[in-house]
């Protein structure tokens, strides 16, 4: 009998996949419940195209991807992955209140 941890095949414990941009394309459509025709007649594709997308064979247009992940509400960063890297200065800011903030933590003061 063989060992199987010490098979190529079998994953290491911790380890996160490297999934593909298709596969996350295809578990969105999953998610909301809609098909390739659906998606398809909306973005303005082919359905080859979009059948491409879904089996690796092609990359869509960022364009294409925002849309996709509007219409199968799954954040955009996560259906991109690392495919569409975010353009210099469109990173967003975390999100603080107005006293954590340095710029605002000045005392509210009332004019007379």
């Amino acid at each position: 009998m063989t060992d199987m941890s010490e098979s190529p095949q079998s994953p290491q414990a911790g380890a996160i996949p490297a999934w593909t941009i298709g596969w996350r394309m295809q578990r969105a459509l999953a998610h909301a419940g809609i098909s390739v025709e659906e998606i398809s007649d909306e973005l303005g594709v082919s359905r080859s195209s979009v059948s491409r997308w879904l089996n690796d064979r092609a990359l869509p247009r960022a364009a294409y991807l925002k849309v996709w992940a509007l219409r199968t509400g799954v954040a955009y960063e996560w259906l991109a992955g690392d495919q569409f890297p975010r353009r210099r200065g469109f990173n967003t800011a975390p999100i603080t209140t107005p006293s954590e903030n340095p710029a605002t933590r000045a005392p509210l003061t009332l004019a007379a």
